[in-house]
């Protein structure tokens, strides 16, 4: 267990999502949605400020009901999608959160199925939604294009069947671009557009993963059987094209190469029940966090396969040094934990959230950033 450097925010009632608010590079910001059914749902935006050592809410947005999934734009920091259980059922939409000086936006006025978010101080536009969902959202992908290049304005809305690609653009509109079917008889959990080749996703269902051609909607590689039981996760390797790493209720981690799919590159665990999610360091592929509904969180450095391998150092008695190893295991939630964000901002900050509401901030020991660093 390992506790001294991490930070704690409570959203006070249950949440499932937290992600990193992508285009903000000058602040660690997180963006977490709450999932009452008694009390008033918001949407919270958490930061961290490094020389306080202070993790607390700079926002907070009413929603007009239970959060269940998010997705910061990685172009526009005041740009946020989400998908919301409302009263009149699911609904989609992409929220422009106001500037911390501006004085309001829309009104929040319309009918009862639609999407409307609101300051709780001020007020908050919506830019555009897309219609009423009759199953809960499993992921929202924003597409991954380069920062060098001009946005693509596309999003992917996934529920526990079908991928939906749209595209939106100054409009106000969201138009659904294609359709994919991509469960295959059994229920989607997780998906990931492809950072090196933008035409393909990656969806989990079932116990196994598909690789999906956008452009033919036609699967372009598999793993049938990722897990002994349900796959939860799965991220692609950020530096290393074809490579990814997938969680699972079987307690493991599997790592995977898209061309050699048959058997696992390597497969590691230290969770106790279910992996709910693993995330690739968007930095440095050496560094990946996992959480589980046995409350852990993990922090693994995983060497040998990545990018820019680790030599092992003559003398290490403990593993210390050893390429691919469980470097911590942050054991102060106390409910199962669904979610974990790395910071956008550098590469040694990441948070985790449990389905109590609570926030807990993260760092990497400096001991691991020389490894990798030097």
């Amino acid at each position: 267990m390992y506790s001294s450097n991490s930070s704690v925010y409570s959203l006070q009632v249950q949440a499932r999502c937290i992600v990193p608010q992508q285009a903000q590079r000058e602040r660690h910001r997180f963006l977490a949605g709450t999932t009452s059914r008694k009390k008033d749902n918001e949407l919270h935006v958490v930061e961290f400020q490094e020389d306080q050592h202070e993790l607390f809410g700079s926002a907070i947005y009413s929603m007009p009901g239970e959060v269940w999934a998010l997705a910061a734009s990685p172009h526009d920091p005041a740009l946020v999608a989400a998908s919301v259980r409302t009263p009149a059922g699911f609904q989609n939409g992409i929220l422009r959160l106001p500037e911390e000086a501006a004085a309001g936006g829309a009104d929040g006025g319309g009918a009862d199925d639609s999407f409307v978010s609101s300051r709780v101080e001020s007020s908050a536009d919506v830019v555009v939604t897309y219609g009423a969902a009759t199953r809960k959202q499993e992921a929202i992908l924003y597409h991954p294009c380069d920062e060098d290049t001009a946005p693509v304005h596309e999003i992917a809305f996934m529920d526990d069947s079908t991928l939906r690609l749209c595209d939106f653009g100054d409009g106000g509109t969201l138009r659904e671009a294609a359709s994919l079917a991509v469960a295959g008889g059994e229920d989607a959990a997780a998906a990931c557009w492809n950072p090196h080749k933008h035409d393909q996703v990656a969806v989990a269902s079932g116990c196994g993963v598909a690789q999906w051609d956008l452009r033919s909607g036609a699967k372009a590689q598999e793993v049938p059987r990722a897990h002994e039981f349900g796959c939860t996760s799965l991220d692609y390797n950020p530096n290393r094209p074809f490579f990814f790493v997938t969680a699972g209720e079987d307690r493991f981690i599997k790592f995977w190469d898209f061309r050699k799919s048959s058997s696992p590159m390597m497969a590691v665990t230290n969770h106790t029940h279910w992996v709910t999610s693993v995330k690739y360091n968007p930095f440095h592929d050496q560094l990946l966090g996992t959480t589980g509904t046995d409350h852990r969180v993990t922090l693994w450095r995983i060497t040998s396969i990545s990018s820019q391998p680790l030599v092992e150092l003559e003398g290490d008695e403990d593993g210390s040094e050893s390429a691919d190893v469980k470097v911590l295991t942050f054991e102060e939630h106390e409910d199962s934990v669904y979610s974990l964000s790395w910071s956008a901002y550098t590469a040694w900050i990441f948070s985790s959230l449990s389905h109590d509401g609570r926030v807990i901030l993260h760092q990497v020991p400096e001991a691991e950033k020389y490894k990798i660093l030097l």
